[in-house]
Formats: structure tokens, C-alpha cells, sequence
């Protein structure tokens, strides 16, 4: 061992095992001191990034839900506005907000599959019968409008094939 090792571990030639010395215990109580904040540093860090994780997750679960509530209201103003003056646009509008309740609910279901069964947030799966329900009942109003639609036309046609004649009291066909 060189002379600056032996003054740093006070180990001396006569000595058979490793004596270290008081600089050498300070250094190695410095070294270790580091090493073990470094643990204690990295176990905060990965304990911080799931709580992080599992926050983002929450915030994009009440987004969806969010979401989700938002377009059932949009979906009875539009079937309301529907009913008031049918038109395509409506119709079109209502596919793209039925799309996008599924995706949202699809979101919603992936998260609520990672919880316990006894969660009542796992109720969430059971919201796309009433979605797929609420839509079979708008188109089968739009099939009715259209009916209705067209029987008016046939209705009127055919009160204008037969021929009108003046009355008494005003015009008789």
C-alpha cells in the first residue's frame, strides 16, 4: 500500500487486518450517507410518479364522464330540435354525437375494469344498452317522421288530383 493509503485507512505495516482510520470513517459515512439519501430520493421519485400517474388517470376519467354527461343533453336537444324541424343536419348530427358516446364510454370502461368488483363506479358498463336504446328509439323517430312525411305528401297529391269547384261557402273538391 502506498503511504497516503496507509495515512487514509490507518492501516500500519506491523498490522495484519484493515484498520481504518478516522478520515476514512468520515469518508465512508459521507459515501454511504449519499447512497442511502440517493435510495431513499429514487424510491420518492417512483412513489411521486404513480401517485402522478394515477392522478392523470383520474383527471382523464372525469373528463370522459364529463364528456359523456355532455352529449346525453346534446343528444335530447337534438331529438328535441328533430321533432320541432327534422332535417338531415340533425340526423347527422346525432350519429356524430352517438359516436362519440362510445368512445367516451369506452374510455370510461377501460379505467373501471382495473377497480375491485364491488366498486359502484363499475355501474359505468352497464350505460351502453341505454346509449344503443336511446338511439334505436331516434331512428325509429326519424323512421316515423319520414312516414309521417310522406303520407302528408301522398295526402296532399291527392287532394290536388281531384278537381277543386267554388261553393257557397268557399272552395269544395
Amino acid at each position: 500500500m502506498s503511504k497516503n493509503a496507509t495515512r487514509i485507512f490507518g492501516q500500519s505495516k506491523g498490522c495484519r487486518g484493515v484498520r481504518i482510520g478516522l478520515r476514512g470513517q468520515m469518508a465512508l459515512l459521507g459515501i454511504s450517507g449519499v447512497l442511502v439519501t440517493g435510495a431513499i430520493c429514487a424510491a420518492a421519485l417512483n412513489c411521486a410518479s404513480l401517485v402522478q400517474s394515477a392522478s392523470n388517470d383520474s383527471n382523464q376519467f372525469k373528463a370522459d364522464v364529463v364528456s359523456l354527461s355532455q352529449s346525453f343533453l346534446e343528444s335530447r336537444q337534438i331529438a328535441s330540435d328533430f321533432l320541432r324541424k327534422p332535417s338531415e343536419v340533425s340526423i347527422k348530427k346525432y350519429a356524430d354525437n352517438y359516436e362519440r358516446q362510445l368512445a367516451d364510454l369506452s374510455r370510461i370502461e377501460v379505467f373501471v375494469t382495473g377497480l375491485p368488483e364491488d366498486d359502484p363506479l363499475k355501474q359505468a358498463t352497464s350505460l351502453r344498452p341505454v346509449i344503443g336504446l336511446y338511439a334505436t328509439r331516434f331512428h325509429n323517430l326519424v323512421a316515423a317522421q319520414a312516414t309521417s312525411a310522406s303520407t302528408k305528401r301522398t295526402d296532399f297529391r291527392a287532394s290536388c288530383a281531384r278537381p277543386c269547384t267554388p261553393s257557397s261557402n268557399g272552395w269544395q273538391s
